[in-house]
């Protein structure tokens, strides 16, 4: 008996403490293969898109699946591609784009939020931001500034300056829930150089947002992001797991 209490002890410490991806995309996912519309859903745990511009003019905002090797003169390695292809946005002309898509996650103390920013030229005083948003507020949401000397991290109405020098090779955010209303998000530049920041955060994480606030015109200026991932520790079944050890135990006993 001693030895079944035992291999029920370890099957609970193995199930509660492996994370599992409990959403994941990119941009080379089948629906984009005809483009980056509105209602496009690829890969799993995620609604759908939503995509918005302020103008019908597609020569002055828009969404598409690219390559973000070329944008801020071409500066590569360090691209945020998976097989040649991300997720991007142009805006250009005082005009803008967005791209909105929310989804249902735990958000469990421990649960991580990941995904990929390759931002390109930015023209002085537009903006370029991509990250999470909980309860209707930032949460660790990475901006650019045009004519600014660094990246910021929106935390609701703080604004936190990262030291982190612009780049055209790509940065990876990861945002991690430490406490029921805390968290920690890690900015890394692919060329090097990371930055942490402590923040508060209300409600639950139930969306992902890309902006591109006319940052400006032609390929250099073009913004990506890609790669979105979130991963999740399951909440413990230690009483379900026990639970069906005791019985089978006892039915054990019970014969014997």
């Amino acid at each position: 008996m001693t030895k079944s209490l035992a291999i029920f002890a370890s099957l609970f410490v193995t199930v509660s403490a492996q994370a599992v991806i409990i959403a994941s995309d990119n941009a080379n996912n089948l629906p984009y293969a005809n483009g980056w519309q509105t209602g496009d859903n690829g890969g799993f745990g995620f609604d759908a898109w939503s995509l918005l511009a302020t103008t019908t003019n597609p020569a002055n905002a828009g969404h598409f699946i690219g390559t973000s090797t070329l944008n801020a003169q071409g500066a590569n390695p360090g691209n945020i591609d998976v097989f040649g292809s991300a997720f991007g946005m142009y805006a250009n002309s005082t005009q803008g784009s967005v791209a909105n898509r929310t989804f249902i996650a735990p958000n469990l103390v421990g649960d991580v939020f990941r995904f990929e920013f390759d931002n390109g030229w930015i023209d002085n005083g537009a903006r370029v931001e991509a990250g999470f948003v909980g309860g209707g507020n930032a949460v660790g949401i990475v901006r650019f500034v045009g004519g600014q000397n660094d990246y910021k991290i929106i935390d609701g109405s703080n604004v936190i300056s990262t030291g982190l020098a612009f780049t055209g090779r790509g940065l990876t955010v990861e945002t991690t829930l430490t406490g029921a209303t805390t968290y920690t998000t890690v900015v890394t530049r692919k060329e090097g150089g990371s930055f942490t920041h402590n923040g508060t955060r209300i409600g639950s994480l139930n969306q992902f947002t890309f902006v591109n606030e006319n940052a400006g015109a032609g390929i250099n200026h073009d913004a990506f992001v890609n790669s979105l991932e979130i991963e999740s520790v399951p909440e413990p079944i230690t009483m379900t797991i026990l639970a069906a050890g005791a019985a089978l135990l006892a039915k054990k006993r019970r014969k014997s």
